[in-house]
């Protein structure tokens, strides 16, 4: 059976929905089981009702204060939307009431989940909940909740305390299902679970690392926003670079931190007009120390793709994005290899012509520059070793354009 964990993260939550709907609809993966911890619980539970759409729209108009009952000086006292003003709201609630009111959500809930279609799919439905004080961990399948409590369990499992209050069921108090599993792999294991992807939103909470060498773990390299900042803008590029990721899960697209189109990773190294003999022969003519250099700057930057890097081309690809995300190329769409050049090129020399640049830009702008050869970047890679791999780049394209 499949099975799909969806980890808590607040307002980051529409990245999961990103992902299963590329997973879903683009993949055709159906799932057995879908666990999740707090807002992880939430999506599960739209996921499990069969209400995909419902929870992309939900999740395109949300705002702060259709989720928490934030108090109206706190939200006149800064322009709205902003993040700093969810803060003040959260510090005056906090010291006045022991977390911020969150009614709204529940009102949402009882909106958007059916209880009877989640107790009836053929998808089943776990979550996390913590009890208060004695922190016992509490995990729940629909099936073991009783009749007309789902959505009590949901807002239990998404009680972040101290921020947000507890929860209350039957003179128990409850909170955020973090505190014990935020990513509950092992939960869809023990439901007979033997091929699961698991969305990981990096928010704060406990993991357990064993479960996680279970699951086929899809994250996002991008920043997903603060986890109580609830914007429809933050929740569209979630969205969209959710389901870029499950593309990228499912080899639809290459790409690592950037999307490309399928095949056009491969075609990156063509157009660098660098062949893989003059790679090894460049490769071959380093010394030893030099070469230890080299490996330890690959090491430092690739460490996340470790696993994926497997030839030059995926190289070649992977110090592309380096260099692209280093002069601010927008990350959101699907790129062809010329396409991304095009691109970075543009940023380049906008920055360039720019006074006022960040020291990464200004670093990887003069070393191109000064650069005899791509890897004289082993000298300088230990001690910035994202800059010099982007001046490596672009020494490279710089070479190409010549050659045209």
């Amino acid at each position: 059976m499949r099975g799909l964990v969806l980890s808590g993260g607040g307002a980051r939550g529409a990245y999961e929905i990103g992902v299963y709907r590329a997973l879903a609809e683009e993949g055709g993966l159906s799932f057995g089981v879908v666990t999740g911890t707090s807002v992880g619980a939430l999506n599960a539970a739209l996921i499990a009702q069969g209400d995909l759409d419902r929870a992309e729209s939900l999740w395109r108009q949300i705002t702060t204060e259709t989720v928490l009952q934030l108090d109206a000086a706190s939200l006149s006292a800064l322009p709205p939307g902003e993040a700093v003003t969810t803060a003040v709201g959260f510090v005056s609630q906090y010291l006045q009431n022991g977390g911020v009111d969150t009614s709204p959500l529940k009102a949402l809930l009882e909106d958007c989940i059916d209880e009877g279609r989640v107790r009836r799919s053929p998808t089943e439905l776990g979550l996390v909940t913590v009890e208060y004080p004695t922190l016992k961990p509490c995990t729940l399948l629909c099936r073991d909740i009783p009749e007309g409590r789902l959505i009590d369990y949901l807002m239990a499992s998404s009680s972040l305390f101290p921020a947000l209050q507890r929860w209350e069921i039957d003179g128990k108090l409850y909170m955020d299902g973090g505190y014990y599993d935020n990513l509950p792999v092992e939960l869809a294991g023990r439901c007979g679970a033997d091929e699961i992807w698991a969305v990981d939103l990096h928010a704060p909470g406990v993991k357990r690392p064993g479960s996680l060498k279970r699951a086929r773990v899809i994250d996002c390299y991008w920043d997903l926003g603060p986890v109580l900042d609830f914007s429809p803008r933050q929740a569209r590029h979630n969205l969209a670079v959710g389901a870029q990721d499950g593309r990228k899960a499912l080899g639809l697209r290459d790409g690592f931190a950037y999307t490309f189109a399928r095949g056009e990773g491969d075609a990156l190294l063509p157009l660098l007009r660098i062949t893989r003999a003059e790679l090894e022969a460049l490769l071959g003519g380093l010394s030893p120390l030099t070469r230890i250099g080299l490996q330890r700057t690959v090491r430092t930057l690739f460490r996340p793709y470790s696993y994926r890097l497997r030839s030059y081309e995926d190289m070649a690809l992977r110090c592309a994005e380096v260099a692209g995300e280093l002069f601010s190329v927008p990350h959101t769409p699907t790129y062809t290899a010329a396409g991304f050049l095009r691109s970075l090129r543009g940023r380049r020399a906008v920055w360039a012509r720019r006074k006022k640049r960040s020291l990464s830009q200004e670093a990887a702008l003069r070393m191109a520059g000064e650069l005899r050869n791509p890897l004289d970047i082993a000298k300088l890679g230990t001690v910035i070793p994202k800059e010099a791999i982007a001046a490596a780049f672009l020494y490279v394209l710089d070479r190409a354009d010549q050659k045209r």
